[in-house]
């Protein structure tokens, strides 16, 4: 099989989930034995990438190499203007269907993630004989809900290119939960929607913290992510104010990312430690913590849940994208949306359990890592329903 993948960047040469999601999903497709031509990007002050580059940043060995080709370009340059992002999306499309056609390769099946695939749609729907087409648009977050003003008018102008290129896609790729849902309610049909999960490397599995709750006489609470307006830290702040001070006594909340000093709070339990960009560091970190806050306002799939789920972590989150499909009861507390009321309600409720119990959550969350999202099995799914995808009417 011969895939033809479009995708605006891939990590660490570009950051974000999604780009984190297509490193992973390339480098399985390859060691699958699947041909894959990548076409990825970077910004315009930074270096183009080799395929020598990606080929060991994946670690392939040299008879799975063979199976990657890839292609670096310049994402265009920022505007000023509203509505820069949508353009500098279209045009990137259009630099990706330039270069692919005056590729002589054939390929049996197009992934695009995100708006990538926007010219190639516009191109075959005027005519132009095209390979099957399936689009990722991860956690369709401008139809997810949003933490103020702002985020709703970017939300609402995103919504017709979302769907466009949902509407002409001969499969729509999700995570499941409330993406497949969304996903159903803008009109694809069900056999056209390809539920496939995120996941990690198996080396992500550590049972190291299950001897134990972390914090002894404290709790520990981690959030990792960078200073987003929709990644909810606004209402982890309220939250933590609003915690009895008998409670914040025994609580220690580590916060993992680029968070501006300006956007942090002096609290006695608020500990900032910055970005972390080593794997290695990451999983260490993640081992020492007893519960996960990911209290977004919308989201896809969370790497991080699972890196944390992975490191025996038990999971406070918000009930928006896929995330339902990683945890429930048994594993952590799933809120409706990130209202500081309920993120301390969902704190309180792991300081009233017994420590076996919380190690007995801490332990279903590696469990079902193990089971449902590994990437050496989500590769074999993805394969085999590539391949059907390419045969569908």
């Amino acid at each position: 099989m011969n895939v033809l993948f479009l995708s605006d960047g891939i990590s660490p040469y570009v950051t974000g989930g999604m780009q984190r999601h297509t490193f992973f999903v390339v480098k399985w497709l390859v060691k699958q034995g699947v041909s894959v031509m990548l076409y990825h990007c970077v910004e315009d002050n930074t270096e183009l990438v080799t395929t020598k580059e990606v080929v060991d940043k994946m670690n392939l060995s040299s008879s799975e190499a063979r199976f990657l080709k890839t292609e670096c370009f310049y994402f265009p340059k920022a505007g000023k203007l509203l509505g820069h992002y949508i353009r500098r999306s279209k045009e990137y499309s259009r630099i990706l269907f330039n270069h692919w056609s005056k590729d002589q390769e054939v390929y049996d099946f197009v992934y695009s993630k995100g708006f990538c695939a926007f010219e190639f749609l516009r191109k075959r729907k005027s005519g132009l004989i095209l390979p099957k087409i399936g689009t990722k648009l991860h956690g369709l977050n401008m139809f997810q809900q949003s933490p103020d003003f702002k985020y709703r008018m970017q939300s609402f102008m995103l919504r017709p290119i979302a769907n466009y290129v949902i509407r002409n896609s001969d499969v729509s790729f999700s995570y499941g939960g409330k993406i497949t849902s969304d996903l159903l309610k803008l009109g694809v049909l069900e056999e056209k929607i390809i539920e496939i999960p995120t996941g990690i490397d198996k080396h992500w599995v550590s049972t190291e913290s299950l001897t134990q709750v972390n914090g002894g006489d404290k709790l520990k609470f981690a959030f990792v992510g960078r200073y987003d307006r929709v990644k909810g830290l606004p209402e982890i702040y309220d939250a933590i104010e609003l915690l009895p001070m008998s409670t914040k006594k025994l609580c220690e909340i580590n916060l993992v990312g680029p968070i501006p000093a300006h956007k942090q709070i002096m609290n006695d339990q608020v500990n900032f430690i910055g970005a972390i960009s080593s794997e290695s560091e990451m999983k260490a970190f993640l081992s020492k913590q007893d519960v996960l806050l990911c209290t977004s306002w919308s989201e896809g799939m969370p790497n991080v849940i699972i890196e944390a789920m992975a490191s025996g972590c038990a999971i406070i989150a918000t009930d928006t994208g896929a995330v339902a499909e990683l945890l429930g009861p048994e594993n952590g507390v799933l809120i409706p949306t990130p209202n500081p009321e309920l993120i301390k309600q969902a704190i309180l409720l792991m300081f009233s359990l017994d420590p076996a119990k919380l190690l007995q959550m801490k332990a279903s969350s590696i469990l079902k890592v193990e089971q449902k999202f590994l990437w050496n099995s989500i590769a074999v799914k993805l394969k085999n329903e590539l391949e059907r995808a390419v045969n569908l009417d």
